[in-house]
């Protein structure tokens, strides 16, 4: 006569554990995750001592261009707006630096002023010449 208690759902051949494929599908996942996480906060972290490296620039410059981006805000979520502006010096270079959003509404394309940065930070700007109408 069989032992009943090897065929219980708690029998030892149905506790001794996921099936491999199942593990390593998971650590891969993990593994796949954390260094994701580990890529993206070393990139923020070098450039930020980047920015913190780079002299404090001052330069004659003319507002080109202005842009929002506006992420995230789906169902109950809050959306995120971030604000920028391109700066375009005499010789012609341009520059797009992240703005806070008090600055971005004072400012208006065709705007002249000196430009304050440092790396790739937005210090202020100050308006010499305001564009016409």
């Amino acid at each position: 006569m069989p032992d009943p208690l090897d065929e219980s759902p708690f029998s030892q051949s149905m506790m001794s554990g996921p099936p491999t494929v199942f593990v390593v599908v998971f650590v891969l996942i993990a593994l796949t995750a954390v260094t994701v996480i580990t890529l993206a906060v070393v990139r923020g972290v070098r450039g930020w001592r980047r920015d913190n490296a780079a002299p404090v620039q001052t330069q004659v410059v003319r507002v080109v261009a202005k842009r929002t981006d506006v992420s995230g805000g789906g169902g109950d979520r809050r959306a995120r707006t971030g604000y920028f502006a391109t700066f375009e010096t005499p010789t012609g270079e341009r520059t797009e630096l992240a703005v806070p959003g008090r600055e971005f509404g004072l400012l208006a394309e065709g705007d002249v002023g000196s430009l304050t940065s440092q790396g790739t930070r937005f210090r202020g700007f100050a308006r010499t010449s305001i564009a016409s109408q």
